[in-house]
Parts: structure tokens; C-alpha cells; sequence
């Protein structure tokens, strides 16, 4: 498992809302964990200050797993290094 994917699940992990959830990359917040657009939009703000990246234009409830999540912020960093 990467740093990037260990940090994701990290943050993930220590949200209220997931204690004692077994979570995993194949992990979906909605049907796996219930969540809400409210808990996936704090989730969001969290990974955007760690990685200090924006989901500007990306709708959250279109990321499903916590895999899709990761792909679209390791997407996210790329771009910000390129324009750099």
C-alpha cells in the first residue's frame, strides 16, 4: 500500500462517523458505511487539507469507494506539481 493510500485511510479512520467500521480501498461510503453528503463533504475538506489540494468541480457523491477517492487525489497532486 502506498503513503498516499495509507494517509487516505488514515483520515478516514479516525472520522467519529467510522469507528470500529472495517474499512478497506473497496470500502463504499454509502452502501458499506451509510454516510451522508454532509460526512463525505467534511471527508473531502480533511483530504484537501492534507495533501493541500482542492475537489474543486468534482462532485464527491461520484466517488463511490474509498479506492475512487484515492485516484482522484493522487489526480489532484499530479496536477498541482505540473503547475508548479
Amino acid at each position: 500500500m502506498t503513503e498516499l493510500e495509507n494517509k487516505v485511510l488514515e483520515i478516514i479512520r479516525n472520522n467519529q462517523e467510522f469507528v470500529g467500521s472495517n474499512i478497506n480501498l473497496e470500502t463504499k461510503f454509502r452502501e458499506d458505511l451509510g454516510v451522508d453528503s454532509l460526512v463525505i463533504a467534511q471527508l473531502a475538506i480533511e483530504i484537501e487539507d492534507a495533501f493541500d489540494i482542492r475537489f474543486e468541480g468534482i462532485h464527491m457523491s461520484d466517488l463511490t469507494t474509498i479506492r475512487q477517492v484515492i485516484i482522484k487525489t493522487e489526480e489532484l497532486i499530479e496536477r498541482n506539481s505540473k503547475v508548479q
